[in-house]
């Protein structure tokens, strides 16, 4: 049997009491050095965790896990349980690090989004961060509250930084973007971020934002745009369906015009940037975001100057590029995103741009898409064709 012990505020009588019949301890320093006097042996998280599971495995007594907070929520139990399988582990948890934070702030948690950047790649956290306006950060040394501060630059959002939770050294702190950039933070620590207009959301059902949409493909109508500068609904929803938007994706929107498929992007929980090189796209665009409740940032330039100094992108919509096309598309495939789609006006682009995909080994194919809508003409009805649109697209290929 491995019991796992939560450490919160303090340690209860019953969990004090298991503590003190463990013939091993298992915890960081200051746990250690705080519960652990009577255990007969003790690892520390220090010698590392593949150490401290190979101790485990050879004892042959009672083994206590000491963690902080919940250790089922993104914490020790996936790795013990893994190891170990779960028949024999008995979980103790105390309040999670997230839910003392929230208390603290005195908000729900019920709708925020909780994501781990511990040992892992950042840039996702990024995403979500910029793209949702509640979430909680079980941080890293290495990605901690001046690194989220620096990734929500230009929203507007408040932070609670806990630090050490359930150790004698526990803080809790309100800080502003600027001072949290310019702080020194004690690990371990973890980030609530929120906006303060937003720190009550709706009421769901599902922990987190709730990112089920009512319908894709929305109607031109309910966007805002002008002479017809809108992808079509039925060719949107095939767009969407290649560019696979998803919560912690960062989707470019290039030639954004109204903005309709990067708003889309943006209701399934992807980070969006939205760039028109034509002031008043970029303003329909901004209207949009505003009008559907999504952030996302909108940029007015060309295309292909911005592209370099953007973040790294996981999908990349381009709308219009002109004549520049081939030269736009070579810069984006150099930014290794994992799916591209184009989508042209006209047939004689689309064997030079499967021929450039498939030469950047990205597995490309195309297809025409024509819709004829049905409307009503006295007591029966007529069809009146859409536009036909060619629809490019490569998927980066497995491993790439």
């Amino acid at each position: 049997m491995i019991t796992v012990i939560g450490v919160g505020s303090g340690m209860s009588p019953e969990c004090d009491e298991i503590v003190k019949q463990a013939s091993l301890l298992v915890g960081n320093d200051e746990q250690l050095s705080r519960y652990g006097a009577g255990a007969e042996n003790t690892v520390s998280y220090a010698s590392g965790l593949g150490t401290a599971m190979d101790t485990i495995a050879s004892s042959s007594g009672q083994t206590v896990v000491l963690a902080s907070g919940d250790p089922g929520f993104f914490g020790i139990v996936r790795a013990l349980a893994e190891r170990f399988g779960s028949e024999g582990l008995q979980v103790l948890p105390a309040a999670s690090n997230v839910a003392t934070l929230a208390g603290a702030a005195g908000v729900p948690w019920d709708d925020a989004l909780v994501v781990s950047a511990h040992g892992r790649d950042p840039r996702r956290t990024i995403n979500v961060l910029r793209s949702h306006r509640k979430v909680a950060v079980l941080t890293d040394p290495g990605f901690g509250p001046a690194e989220v501060a620096e990734a929500l630059d230009g929203r507007e959002r408040r932070l609670i930084v806990g630090e050490r939770l359930g150790s004698e050294g526990e803080r809790i702190l309100y800080v502003a973007l600027d001072e949290a950039r310019a702080g020194s933070w004690a690990d371990p620590n973890v980030v609530l971020s929120y906006d303060p207009a937003r720190a009550v959301g709706p009421m769901g059902w599902v922990l987190g934002a709730d990112r089920r949409m009512d319908r894709w493909g929305l109607p031109e109508e309910r966007f805002e745009h002008r002479n017809g500068m809108i992808t079509k609904r039925e060719v949107r929803a095939v767009v969407l369906g290649r560019l696979a938007p998803g919560v912690g994706d960062l989707v470019w929107d290039l030639g954004c015009g109204s903005g309709s498929v990067g708003v889309e992007c943006a209701r399934f929980g992807a980070d969006v940037v939205a760039v028109d090189r034509d002031q008043a796209a970029v303003s329909t665009t901004r209207d949009n975001a505003t009008a559907f409740d999504v952030e996302m940032d909108v940029l007015h330039g060309e295309a292909r100057t911005l592209v370099h100094d953007l973040r790294q992108p996981d999908a990349v919509f381009i709308g219009g590029a002109g004549e520049e096309l081939e030269l736009l598309v070579e810069d984006v495939i150099k930014r290794q995103p994992q799916r591209l789609v184009a989508a042209l006006a006209s047939i004689e682009r689309v064997a030079p741009l499967l021929d450039q995909m498939r030469d950047r080994d990205l597995v490309a194919d195309a297809c025409m898409l024509q819709a004829s809508r049905i409307e009503p003409l006295g007591d029966s009805a007529s069809l009146r064709a859409t536009n036909p649109v060619f629809v490019v697209s490569g998927v980066a290929k497995a491993g790439a």
